[in-house]
């Protein structure tokens, strides 16, 4: 038996699944797109993030010695009795340390710029090890604490840039230092693990609180900002150190418990000569 077709009717149907087909596909590729767009955008959005806080960050540290800077001189200029030549010891604290941070934005400003592009040759850390203890024995003498670096069982090459690198290990050996306290310590060592060499910075100083040491890489973080500020810092020092390590291969992480001291630790890929 034959049933006869209603052409109409079938129209209609095929036109309503088309219109529902597409309606979906239109849906699926608005999602999609909409996906990408979050997620290309994500970066960026974070990005500006990152350098609106900066930018807010860094104004508000140079805004501190400025107002200071603004008080002594109304003082001097309205003849309040002062005393002429600490108001000028003063100043130059002030001006110095706007100097540091000044020159450590610009740095770290180059590092993200450059990054991996920054020149790097073969050097011994052995050598630029005992190099910096040694530059830094007499600031730990004048504070009190030992500072000792261990034999190595062997000699370790790395691929880096020579003052970057120097930068680093003064910065995380002079903290270790002026954050220890009388007659403590500070051991710098490096032993091989796996392809990459270890260096490692242990102090006996007043220690981190956990909630610090998971944010102490941050810019302008400072666990203890009254100290930071008396020993000069701009609170850029860490940052500057983890992404001169990272731009040679590298990783640096620290560990820290309050009243018991701080490690610091550096790992480097070491160098094949081919």
């Amino acid at each position: 038996v034959v049933f006869p077709v209603n052409v109409s009717d079938a129209t209609a149907e095929l036109s309503e699944t088309l219109l529902i087909v597409n309606g979906i596909l239109v849906f699926i590729s608005v999602f999609i797109s909409y996906r990408l767009a979050t997620r290309t955008l994500r970066p960026i959005e974070e990005a500006y993030e990152r350098q609106r806080q900066f930018l807010s960050d860094a104004s508000h540290e140079l805004r501190t010695p400025l107002a200071i800077l603004q008080a002594n001189l109304e003082n001097e200029r309205d003849g309040a009795s002062i005393d002429l030549r600490a108001s000028a010891i003063s100043h130059l604290e002030e001006v110095r340390r706007m100097s540091t941070l000044v020159s450590d934005v610009l740095s770290l400003s180059k590092l993200e710029h450059s990054g991996s592009e920054t020149a790097r040759a073969p050097m011994i850390v052995n050598d630029v090890l005992q190099k910096v203890v040694d530059r830094l024995s007499s600031i730990a003498m004048n504070h009190h604490v030992a500072l000792v670096l261990e034999d190595a069982s062997e000699t370790f090459t790395i691929l880096a840039a020579d003052e970057p690198f120097i930068r680093v290990l003064t910065n995380i050996i002079e903290n270790a230092i002026l954050y220890n306290r009388p007659e403590g310590s500070v051991s710098v060592s490096m032993e091989r693990e796996d392809d990459s060499v270890r260096i490692d910075v242990v102090d006996t100083g007043v220690g981190i609180a956990e909630k610090d040491v998971q944010k102490i890489f941050d810019r302008f973080y400072r666990a203890d900002k009254s100290r930071s500020r008396r020993t000069g810092g701009s609170g850029l020092g860490l940052s500057i150190a983890r992404s001169i390590i990272e731009s040679f291969g590298g990783a640096i992480s620290m560990k820290s418990t309050v009243d018991i001291g701080t490690t610091v630790s550096i790992v480097l890929p070491i160098h094949k000569a081919s």
